[in-house]
Parts: C-alpha cells; structure tokens; sequence
C-alpha cells in the first residue's frame, strides 16, 4: 500500500514539474519584431502601443500645451526642462473626464 502511495505522489510531482517547465518556456519563446529604418534593423516591441493626443489643452505659465492620453489611461503634457533641455511627461489628474473620441 505505501508503494503504491508512493508512486502516486512521485506521478504527480513529475506532471507538476513538467507542467511548469512547459509554462515557462512558452513564455521565454517570443520572438523579437524588428522594422526596417534606413539601413538600420530596429526592435519593435509586439503590442507597443502610442499615446494618443487629445482635443483638449491646458495653459500654465502663459504657454498652451496639448494634452496626452497615455496607453495606461493616464493624462499628461510634454515639457522641456530649462536646466537640460529635454522633455519630459508631466502627468495630470483629470476629474471625471469626457468621454474622449480617438484623433
């Protein structure tokens, strides 16, 4: 009777690491995407998605900046740094915004 146990507890382990070992490798079998840019191969990445830009604005500081919808849902301009000149997403909160059709 404990053989028979036995074997039966040693079955399940082995489908159980099997199992597992498939699962992962499944995951690690993506291939990568590239695109053709020139004469330069670029990596594109499967479900890369673009922010979209929406029809609303916001003015701070006397400039006019348009407002972003990001792929996570979250709203933000672009501005650039005076220190180092490089732009940057500064995320806003919105209450309760519209319904916003697609540009």
């Amino acid at each position: 009777m404990r053989k028979n146990t036995f074997y039966a507890i040693q079955f399940i382990l082995i489908i159980l690491l099997v199992g597992i070992m498939t699962a992962q490798a499944q995951s690690k079998d993506r291939k990568p995407h590239y695109i053709i840019n020139g004469d330069k191969l670029e990596k594109v990445e499967e479900n890369a998605l673009e922010p979209l830009k929406t029809s609303w604005t916001i003015s701070i500081k006397d400039s006019i900046y348009p407002v972003w919808k990001g792929t996570k849902g979250g709203y933000f301009i672009i501005r650039t740094s005076k220190k180092t000149g490089k732009e940057y997403r500064q995320y806003i909160e919105i209450e309760n915004p519209l319904e916003e059709k697609d540009n």
